[in-house]
């Protein structure tokens, strides 16, 4: 289910003991290294730790990527099986980068437009852009859910229903759409300014016609 805070919860269960889902977890989860080259890609695709009660870990990106949630899974063990309890959120570091930056940004953006020194049209671009912005980082943050979503029920079930590929792909589509609409809002500020007619000048008066 989607939400507007980046924080996701949801249950995987599997007729399979316990015993096997941990070895398929560990099969694909290596121990965080403080140092990591981008382009090896000899790696395990997470990275984290799994024990008997649960595990913690996040997907292994190609290059930088902030919006990779954190996952935190914890184990039951019932008649019958295994159920997996996941929660997937966004680092609290870039939380806090993020509501700073749109503090920051909205606080300069109203005093310029509470000055007068903007023009309407100028005005409702300044103060739309970071919504577009937040908006892009918000569907980055869902597709990476999506994605590490799909992995695990690969991971523990051993297959992926298509509904949920879909999902993916309708995530993926949606997020290169609001990037697209985001690096949009700069170029239509610019044109927009340099439309504008300059505003006249003062003819001096020695100039002017007798």
């Amino acid at each position: 289910m989607v939400t507007l805070l980046p924080h996701d919860r949801f249950i995987i269960q599997t007729p399979d003991a316990l015993q096997a889902v941990i070895a398929r977890l560990e099969a694909n989860v290596e121990p965080p290294k403080a140092l990591r080259w981008s382009f090896n890609r000899n790696h395990a695709p997470y990275e984290g730790s799994v024990s008997e009660s649960g595990f913690t870990m996040h997907r292994i990106p190609q290059g930088r990527n902030s919006f990779i949630p954190q996952i935190k899974g914890r184990f039951e063990t019932p008649a019958g099986g295994t159920v997996v309890h996941i929660t997937m959120e966004l680092h609290p570091f870039v939380m806090s980068f993020l509501v700073i930056w749109f503090l920051l940004f909205y606080g300069g953006a109203l005093a310029i437009c509470l000055s007068g020194s903007a023009a309407a049209t100028e005005a409702l671009l300044i103060l739309g852009l970071p919504l577009f912005v937040l908006f892009g980082f918000w569907i980055s943050f869902w597709f990476e859910v999506e994605r590490s979503h799909n992995d695990l029920l690969k991971i523990i079930v051993g297959q992926v229903p298509k509904s949920r590929q879909h999902r993916l792909q309708k995530f993926f589509f949606l997020r290169g759409a609001a990037f697209v609409i985001a690096g949009i809002f700069p170029f239509i500020f610019i044109v927009h300014h340099a439309s504008e007619s300059p505003p006249a000048r003062e003819v001096p008066e020695s100039f002017r016609s007798q």
